[in-house]
């Protein structure tokens, strides 16, 4: 939705592949998670697809108990797996059931047409990793979306009535946790997709995705195994080297910091015998400042200048090697030198887990403040007075907004995009800028978060990326309206780019936060932000949980970081040319949102506003009119509750039968509130009761102007589709 990946967000889109996850509430318990047992074999495996090999048929363990994966629901078609191992190999085999075997499609994107597909997450990490194989026998492996080289074996073979793949995997091709604090069960599940009936299936029913690490099965019996040394062999490999030379420093932005502190990498097939090292630092007009001669040169080298007396500006690092007086060889880095950056008056942190503003915990709800492309024209500081109306807290800002940057920096920017010209049209016909825009936030006390649009966004950054996006960031660090830095968005396996434009945006601004919103790779991402989000859209396309799952992933992989935090990205949109029929109404933008708070979201980022004229022209196809009026509403509710979720104590034991019904229970300044959401589009009575502490004999059912009395201690009340009750009473009331 967002200008995405053409190739990476192709996949996992069409894949069924956006993330859900996690502690499921209600619909399958977890009784409902199979297993499987991993048997060792020391027989050798022939990968040829014809599965006559005796292990397939005497050793490894086999599951054909297939359903759809979103309601459980037997699949149409008998698909069966098989899996077995030994100390190289873990061997996994499919039987596809075909009675119209013409009609099987092969993709050469794989994920368009039929295919099968396992996920093996050792240690039940979440860190999974994803092989696909389509009826020609292409292979697709990642470590949660991002290619890996690999040596997987794989065959499949067509009969006629049924296709068949066999797959020896490789340990060290599979993502391995460290193996210290590796739970003994891993996670896998085995799924196939014929896109010809709409259908997918899965052997542990998922509930929204394929996605879904804790929907996995359980796979029991992986022993034979040197975990400890496929573990360091992963995290040990080398990275090939293209030139004969490599160089690194310490920062790319150096602001009090008296020396860089560079490390220089040699070829190992280069002759080091005759050959000097010399370093140098050159101005923007290549005069040299610093200078560095070291006679002595090693494979890994590690020196210091010292740039403590240079003035701010632009820096090349040069390392060169020397024979006979020639440079053989030569690398070079850009670097820069700022003005250190006073402490922000708005003080933003994280604490605890929680955003805090001037010292008091805060939920941010914020919006991106974008639109189509032909409607940007009609853009202007009304809108923003609009959202701030709406009681929205912060504003992301699109870029278009961004004038006179990426008309300065157009060349790094167009390395992103391959239609910078029609990207500066729309620019120029945009009325406001983003000064504009942080002005007008900061005088309606809306807070924005930043980012750097496109710059910043490709697999490796050259100089010209980095110089242009630390000066957008310099631009605008000092204004008061910032609370935060989006570094990048759905650069799911993108890890080491995400992770280096962290560091950068921490040089550039030490005091905010810097956000990074993915499609699913959280886990992959930990530590490449200091706040992380995922942006499930359900609505016209799944169901309604998937938004708990995404939280559940986040609040498991942020665990209890006290510097961390996560929000999430909710759905307020309809796209149907991206297959997103229509908007949510403003019922189940209601469900989304305490669903999120339910399962511990620290705030919430709105996709995406559209001014009037769209929202008029439209309909409900884009941002209807009546979901953006009631925003002020949802807002007001969910700015009321944000207290008891950010900082309030659990309830336990409060317990519901009914499946659809996701429930948390929160005590707050002597107030206990109870919130009940049904996860249905179809109408429930939900019975809900406290065993340990009976509930009053009245509560509160707030926002719906009425009381409940509870019938012999159970709290009986009727949920329309996609309701959510809030009951309140005081603790210790009776």
């Amino acid at each position: 939705m967002k200008n995405p990946l053409p190739s990476l967000k192709t996949i996992i889109l069409v894949s069924l592949a956006v993330l859900s996850s996690v502690l499921f509430p209600a619909i399958l318990s977890a009784k409902n998670i199979p297993e499987i047992q991993a048997p060792y074999t020391w027989i050798p495996v022939n990968i040829d697809g014809d599965l006559e090999n005796e292990v397939w048929k005497d050793i490894a363990s086999s599951v054909d108990d297939f359903s759809v994966f979103t309601d459980g629901k037997p699949a149409s078609k008998k698909t069966q797996a098989l899996l077995a191992y030994d100390k190289q190999y873990l061997y996994v085999a499919f039987v596809c059931h075909e009675p119209k075997l013409a009609e099987l499609k092969s993709d050469p994107g794989i994920f368009k047409g039929d295919d099968v597909e396992v996920f093996i997450d050792p240690g039940q990490s979440y860190e999974y990793t994803h092989v696909a194989v389509n009826p020609d026998g292409k292979l697709y492996l990642a470590w949660q979306q991002g290619d890996r080289k690999n040596s997987a074996k794989v065959a499949a073979k067509k009969f006629s009535d049924r296709w068949q793949v066999e797959m020896a995997i490789p340990f060290m091709n599979i993502k391995m946790p460290n193996p210290a604090g590796m739970k003994p069960l891993w996670g896998i599940n085995f799924c196939r997709a014929f896109p010809r009936q709409s259908e997918s299936v899965t052997w542990s029913p998922t509930l929204s995705s394929f996605h879904n690490p804790a929907r996995f099965g359980v796979l029991k019996g992986i022993r034979e195994l040197d975990l400890q040394k496929i573990y360091q062999t992963q995290m040990n490999a080398p990275k090939e080297m293209l030139t004969d030379i490599q160089l690194r420093a310490d920062r790319t932005f150096y602001d009090a910091q008296k020396q860089v502190k560079a490390g220089i990498r040699v070829k190992e097939t280069v002759t080091l015998s005759g050959k000097s090292l010399r370093l140098t630092l050159s101005d923007r007009d290549g005069k040299v400042q610093v200078r560095k001669e070291c006679p002595q040169i090693l494979l890994t080298n590690e020196e210091t200048l010292d740039i403590g007396k240079l003035p701010a500006g632009d820096y090349t690092l040069n390392a060169e090697i020397i024979e006979k007086g020639k440079v053989v060889s030569k690398a070079s880095k850009y670097l820069a030198k700022i003005d250190p950056l006073e402490k922000p008056e708005n003080l933003v942190r994280i604490e605890n887990g929680i955003m805090h503003l001037n010292g008091k915990p805060h939920l941010p709800m914020i919006v991106w403040f974008c639109a189509q492309w032909d409607k940007c024209k009609y853009l202007s500081v009304k809108d923003v007075e609009d959202i701030a109306d709406k009681g929205f807290t912060g504003i992301m800002p699109h870029w278009a907004f961004f004038k006179s940057e990426l008309e300065e920096f157009e060349p790094a920017w167009g390395k992103n995009a391959s239609d910078v010209k029609s990207r500066l049209r729309i620019c120029k016909e945009t009325p406001i800028d983003i000064q504009n825009v942080l002005d007008a936030s900061l005088k309606n006390n809306l807070y924005v978060a930043m980012n750097i649009p496109w710059i910043w966004r490709a697999e490796k950054l050259d100089d010209d990326q980095i110089r242009a996006g630390g000066k957008c960031i310099l631009k605008y660090r000092r204004h008061p309206a910032v609370m935060c830095w989006l570094s990048n968005d759905e650069t799911d396996g993108w890890t080491d780019l995400n992770r280096e434009t962290y560091r950068m945006h921490k040089e550039l601004d030490p005091y905010r936060p810097v956000y990074l919103n993915l499609i699913q790779a959280v886990p992959s991402n930990r530590d490449a932000a200091d706040i992380l989000s995922t942006d499930p859209y359900p609505i016209g396309k799944t169901t309604i949980t998937k938004v708990s799952h995404h939280v559940d992933v986040l609040r498991k992989t942020i665990g209890n970081n006290p510097k961390q935090t996560y929000w999430v990205v909710l759905q307020m949109f309809g796209s149907p040319h991206e297959k997103w029929p229509r908007c949510p109404n403003p019922v189940e933008e209601r469900c989304m949102i305490f669903l999120s708070l339910n399962h511990g979201a620290k705030g919430f980022n709105y996709f995406v506003y559209h001014p009037e004229i769209t929202r008029k022209e439209t309909g409900d196809k884009y941002l209807s009119e009546d979901l953006w009026q009631s925003m002020k509403e949802l807002n007001r509710q969910t700015r009321e509750m944000s207290l008891p979720y950010l900082v309030g104590k659990d309830i336990p034991n409060i317990s519901c039968r009914q499946e659809s019904i996701d429930l948390a229970a929160k005590e707050h300044h002597g107030e206990c509130y109870i919130i009940a959401c049904n996860t249905s589009e179809k109408e429930v009575k939900a019975e809900i009761c406290s065993p340990s502490s009976p509930l009053p004999q009245k509560l509160s059912v707030i926002y719906e102007n009425r009381d409940i009395a509870p019938d012999k201690g159970i709290l009986k009340d009727t949920f329309s589709g996609y309701a959510v009750h809030i009951y309140k009473f005081p603790k210790g009331g009776k």
